[in-house]
């Protein structure tokens, strides 16, 4: 008979949902089997618009939009062209009446070259391929992170917030599923994976800052390294196949964003950050700013100070998790993918033996939900930022609780 550790992850989750489990994973099941009817649906919906008579599109507008015909014009031979609004809204191939101007192109030159392949296939198949793919590699990230938790992966599969990417088809799906995938290798010493993985991240690289923070704190040097050199690798392929030039037009756009953030023109409404609840109540950009700038280093040092402290590593996977949200300036409803992750971790720790707590968890669990169902109302940002923030303290009241080093 082989005893598991007295603080083994399976021990912690037992203690801290028992009777419970039972119920949790007829939930997961119920949960799974209704997110993947409507996820279908709605595939299958895109499709039967785009191919019905008299559609007068190939495309709908949607975030896959913009990869799909940033995609077409680097096959063209003309990837910069991306970054011009009108190029790029031609590119879409939607219907005559469509308002333009409704999206722009702000990604570097690698997630241009991952995204080309696409723009071979017509957009009803390249869009269901991709949602494929990316469904597909969150659930391998996050697998074998969420086995020992009851109905784990099918609870993870079935968030609110993964279904409003899917919906999109944003790429936030392959940012969480690389963070999550690099937290599991580096929680296993794999310091190579880990390095690699987080060097996809860079592909969308503003939710990344926080990154540093937390392996320098935690000493992580081999991991650094790999990141290094898997973020140089990535830069010169994709410099070589996109052309130097994409450089200066993509910070060019990145200058063009931060100046158009100081307008009422961005959809506030739409973002769960603190800077954007500011602008949504009326607060100039500068007070805004400041505003969110306290809370991007008061979760900078929290990173360290986890990171720094011999807790579990679930805990610093939850706080860098949490912490990259609060910390964003630039975050729309469907990144509370990465709140989802940090409710797997924090269960993984053990999180989760009261209602409170249980509650708490499912609050992460469903995500921009509430916020979005007042949409008209009240921005997400009125739930989301105190919910992540709070969220924050939790990790730190927990790390600040652990009274002796812990194994990984």
């Amino acid at each position: 008979m082989i005893v598991a550790p007295a603080n083994s992850v399976e021990v912690r989750i037992a203690s801290a949902f028992g009777d419970g489990m039972p119920r949790l994973e007829r939930f997961a099941r119920l949960s799974a089997i209704m997110m993947a009817l409507g996820v279908a649906i709605y595939v299958v919906s895109v499709v039967v618009k785009i191919n019905a008579p008299g559609y007068q599109g190939e495309a709908v507008q949607i975030d896959f939009a913009a990869f799909w015909a940033a995609a077409r014009l680097a096959l063209a031979g003309e990837p910069l062209a991306a970054f011009d609004i009108g190029r790029l809204q031609v590119a879409m191939a939607l219907p005559p009446d469509t308002p333009g101007g409704e999206m722009l192109w702000l990604y570097p030159p690698g997630w241009h070259m991952v995204i080309t392949p696409f723009g071979l296939l017509p957009f009803s198949l390249a869009f269901t391929v991709y949602s494929a793919l990316s469904y597909l590699a969150f659930a391998l990230a996050v697998r074998p992170l969420a086995a020992p938790l009851p109905g784990g992966l099918a609870l993870m599969l079935a968030g609110p917030a993964i279904v409003l990417i899917l919906k999109f088809g944003n790429n936030s799906l392959f940012s969480t599923a690389a963070l999550i995938a690099a937290l599991g290798a580096l929680g296993q010493g794999r310091a190579a994976l880990a390095g690699c993985f987080i060097a996809l991240l860079t592909l969308k690289p503003q939710l990344g800052v926080l990154i540093p923070v937390a392996l320098i704190a935690g000493g992580y040097w081999r991991v650094i390294g790999w990141a290094t050199a898997g973020t140089v690798a990535i830069a010169a392929v994709s410099t070589l196949v996109m052309g130097v030039a994409y450089w200066g037009a993509w910070f060019e756009t990145l200058r063009f964003m931060s100046e158009l953030m100081q307008t009422d023109l961005v959809r506030f409404y739409l973002m769960i950050t603190w800077y954007a609840l500011a602008r949504f109540w009326g607060m100039a950009h500068e007070a805004a700013f400041v505003i969110q700038m306290t809370f991007t280093l008061v979760s900078a040092a929290a990173v360290a100070w986890v990171w720094r402290r011999p807790v579990n590593f679930d805990l610093k996977a939850a706080t860098l998790c949490i912490a990259i949200l609060v910390a964003a300036p630039y975050a729309w409803h469907y990144e509370m993918s990465l709140a989802l992750a940090a409710a797997m971790f924090l269960a993984r720790d053990g999180f989760g033996a009261t209602t409170g707590a249980r509650l708490w968890l499912f609050a992460l669990w469903i995500g921009q939900v509430p916020g979005l169902a007042l949409e008209h109302e009240v921005p997400p940002a009125v739930y989301s930022a105190p919910l992540l923030t709070a969220t924050l303290g939790l990790c730190l009241w927990r790390a600040a609780r652990a009274p002796e080093p812990v194994p990984a």
